[in-house]
């Protein structure tokens, strides 16, 4: 008999909290989630694992950050507005981050002013970011509307379609299944190689491009910034088109 049983990450949300968004650029609410590893048979768990990590989510772009619970004064079981739970979870947030709201601020108003390194960081990090987002996602099977459709068509394409061409072919109707299924399997193929891209076109692409609009980054800064995704050997650096980002600009 064959047991299935390993480990597995579980997901629990804890709360939420007012933070600052680097994607956003400004104060966000965000949802506290615990990341624990616990044991499985046949992907059931029980209990919440073994603590391994506390995430944080952008209730506005939805973009993932690491976090620290005890960082806030308290968690909210409820998610409320951004006023107050600023108020009750994070009340010194604009200080401990009045220097990069003024940065912020600098970067609405005059981002002519901005130093060249301060310009450099703050197009490179919204990538950076970003990037595991594309990890996470391409390092999963999900089945998106890309690859439903060539599932459905493919179907159709070896069960009916090599019914209806025997009938108007002078060919064996092997041969015309077997060219059937080879052109289905292509088809799915294709759509599971592209869909890291479509992925970042689709949920990546806009969220930061409104992030680097007040940059208006150059051809050469956004090559940059993927140049370093690509030599730290990440995803998104091969499946974002920058045509598509400057598009944003």
């Amino acid at each position: 008999m064959l047991i299935i049983w390993g480990k597995t990450h579980v997901r629990k949300n804890i709360g939420y909290a007012a933070d600052f968004c680097p994607i956003c650029r400004g104060p966000q609410v965000f949802k506290l989630i615990r990341v624990g590893l616990a044991s499985h048979v046949y992907y059931i768990t029980s209990g919440d694992g073994e603590l391994v990590s506390h995430d944080r989510e952008c209730q506005q772009c939805k973009t993932l950050l690491n976090a620290n619970p005890d960082g806030y004064l308290t968690l909210s079981k409820k998610k409320q507005s951004l006023a107050e739970l600023m108020k009750t979870t994070f009340p010194s947030l604009p200080e401990v981050y009045k220097d990069r709201l003024d940065l912020e601020e600098k970067v609405m108003k005059t981002p002519a002013l901005l130093t060249p390194q301060e310009r450099a960081i703050m197009i490179r990090t919204p990538f950076h970011l970003l990037s595991p987002l594309v990890e996470m996602r391409i390092g999963q099977t999900h089945l998106d509307t890309g690859i439903s459709l060539a599932l459905l068509g493919s179907f159709f394409l070896v069960t009916i379609v090599p019914v209806l061409l025997t009938k108007i072919l002078p060919f064996d109707e092997a041969i015309i299944f077997l060219a059937c299924a080879i052109i289905a399997l292509l088809v799915i193929g294709w759509q599971l190689l592209t869909a890291g891209s479509r992925y970042v076109k689709r949920r990546i692409i806009p969220v930061l491009g409104p992030n680097l609009k007040p940059l208006r980054p150059t051809e050469s800064e956004l090559k940059s910034a993927l140049a370093e995704l690509k030599a730290d050997q990440k995803k998104m650096a091969t499946r974002l088109k920058i045509a598509d980002l400057q598009k944003y600009f």
